[in-house]
């Protein structure tokens, strides 16, 4: 149980992280400071 709660939420990380990636380079580091672009 502890086990699929743990996967869950990194499901939910990496979901996130992949919106965040695509946001950042359609908006061209309007929302993103520079060094975060390296990160994506």
């Amino acid at each position: 149980m502890f086990f699929i709660l743990i996967m869950v939420v990194i499901n939910l990380f990496e979901l996130i992280y992949e919106i965040m990636a695509s946001f950042s380079r359609r908006a061209q580091n309007l929302w993103f400071p520079p060094f975060l672009q390296y990160s994506f």
